[in-house]
């Protein structure tokens, strides 16, 4: 059976973000100055900074029991933008991502900055293992 492979290109594709994404398993040891090393290596990322920290909260509600509720920190993250804040990666001990606004063009386009930023978060991460590799797009 003879398998061809279809490239479709969109002249305007109909994309608000493109989100390429690696998480490793259990996180590797993530150094004090990951972002900041990681930063040095991708010198493209030289606009604004922002530190995040995940919140989870979980309320409990039920008939004739009391408000059950906890509220536990999660994952910190340090998002770098470019200038123009088109482009981002995000950054933490168990993932990196690479985040792309308008204008996308095509995926080809963004191979080698997703290359270079995952090459640069295994170099300082050192994860033992991946748990998973994807790409979403929000239209």
């Amino acid at each position: 059976m003879l398998v061809t492979e279809t490239n479709r290109h969109y002249n305007a594709p109909p994309l608000e973000e493109a989100i390429f994404e690696l998480f490793v398993v259990p996180p590797g040891v993530w150094p004090s100055t990951g972002a900041e090393d990681i930063a040095k290596l991708l010198p493209a990322y030289s606009g604004k900074r922002e530190d995040l920290e995940q919140v989870n909260l979980a309320i409990q509600l039920g008939p004739g029991r009391s408000v059950g509720q906890a509220v536990n920190p999660a994952a910190r993250r340090t998002r770098l933008w470019t200038p123009e804040e088109t482009r981002a990666v995000q950054l933490g001990p168990e993932m990196c991502t690479y985040n792309v606004r308008r204008p996308y063009g095509h995926y080809e386009d963004h191979r080698a900055a997703i290359r270079d930023l995952f090459a640069a978060y295994l170099a300082v991460a050192k994860p033992k293992q991946l748990a998973w590799v994807g790409q979403r797009y929000i239209n």
